[in-house]
C-alpha cells in the first residue's frame, strides 16, 4: 500500500511551487537587463533542455526514435513553449513582470474557446 504525503508537505510543496513559478517573471525582467530577449529565452532553455537531458541519462532513460514522437513534439514545441515565451520575453521589455505573469496566465482563458473549435 502506497503511503500519501502529509499534509505539511503538501503545503511545503504548494509554496515551494509558488515562489519558483512566481520568481519566473522577475528573472526574466533582470535577465533582460544584460542580454537581448530571443539569447535570455533561448539561453534559458537551452540550459534547461541539458538539464532535463543529464537527469534522463541518470535514470538510464533514452529519447524516443519514432518520428511521430518528434513530429508531435516540436509541434508542440513551437505553439506551447517558443511562440509564447518568444512574446513573454519581448513583451517584458515594454511592461511590467507583474502584469506580464497576469497576462500569460490568462493563457487558459483563451485556449476554452479555441478548444472547442479545433
Amino acid at each position: 500500500m502506497k503511503r500519501s504525503p502529509s499534509v505539511l508537505i503538501l503545503w511545503i510543496s504548494v509554496i515551494l511551487l509558488a515562489l519558483i513559478w512566481g520568481s519566473t517573471w522577475l528573472a526574466i525582467k533582470y535577465g533582460l537587463q544584460d542580454a537581448p530577449p530571443m539569447y535570455s529565452a533561448s539561453l534559458r532553455f537551452i540550459l534547461a533542455s541539458c538539464v532535463l537531458y543529464v537527469l534522463m541519462k541518470f535514470k538510464g532513460q533514452s529519447l524516443p526514435k519514432e518520428f511521430m514522437f518528434w513530429k508531435r513534439s516540436i509541434f508542440l514545441a513551437i505553439f506551447m513553449l517558443i511562440i509564447p515565451y518568444a512574446l513573454v520575453y519581448w513583451g517584458e521589455v515594454h511592461i511590467s513582470s507583474g502584469l506580464a505573469s497576469v497576462l500569460f496566465s490568462t493563457q487558459s482563458l483563451f485556449v476554452i474557446p479555441f478548444a472547442h473549435f479545433f
